[in-house]
């Protein structure tokens, strides 16, 4: 081979290693931006369940409010509700798990 063909042989070997090495970079960056897509995807889940938990506490809540009843009635009705409640949160921890 030619001395001049020689070095454009060098030349493409050279940019093929450094292709190489930024495709090797590229795919470490897809790879921890898909991580970090994931852990934002069960963030957003988990925000989710919180909206929906908050939204059933504040549905019982106004359903207590609107109950008019005597004071005994009213505080096992209360108790009744906050029971539910806690149950509905025992119920999203297992799901969310």
């Amino acid at each position: 081979m030619s001395e001049n063909a020689n070095h454009i042989l060098e030349k493409i070997n050279s940019k093929v290693e450094r292709l190489m090495l930024l495709n090797e970079e590229y795919e470490k960056h897809i790879k921890a931006m898909s991580e970090e897509n994931n852990i934002l995807k069960r963030t957003i889940q988990s925000y989710e369940w919180k909206i929906k938990e908050l939204d059933e506490k504040n549905k019982l809540l106004a359903l207590a409010g609107t109950i008019k009843k005597d004071d005994n009635e009213n505080a096992a009705i209360k108790l009744q509700i906050n029971e539910m409640v806690k149950e509905i949160d025992k119920c999203i921890k297992l799901i969310s798990q």
